[in-house]
């Protein structure tokens, strides 16, 4: 019985070992500069950690030039068409106004 069990510890290990690789993830910061901050830090640790990490960075965002560092991982820089931003800001402002009106 014992080398049943022996051979059991064996095989998870042997198992964890060989199924232990990074994963591949992305991560996306479109809002402001909080969740630039916060997501940059994030892609950081995981890249840190052996992950194969991309971020996706939205352009339209109201992100400083925190975009110029360099980063140890893969930004790939995205932004809607125009058509659907100027839908998009005209929804966003309406937002606003309904906001500050109260309504």
């Amino acid at each position: 019985m014992a080398a049943h069990r022996s051979w059991l510890f064996v095989s998870f290990f042997l198992l964890e070992v060989l199924l232990l690789e990074a994963a591949k993830i992305l991560t996306i910061s479109t809002l402001s500069t909080s969740h630039y901050i916060l997501m940059n830090r994030v892609s950081q640790i995981l890249h840190g950690s052996g992950h194969n990490v991309t971020k996706l960075l939205y352009e339209g965002g109201d992100i400083p030039d925190f975009r110029n560092e360099n980063s140890s991982y893969q930004i790939i820089n995205w932004r809607l068409p125009e058509d659907q931003q100027k839908t998009f800001d005209n929804r966003w402002h309406q937002l606003i106004e309904e906001f500050v009106y109260g309504r």
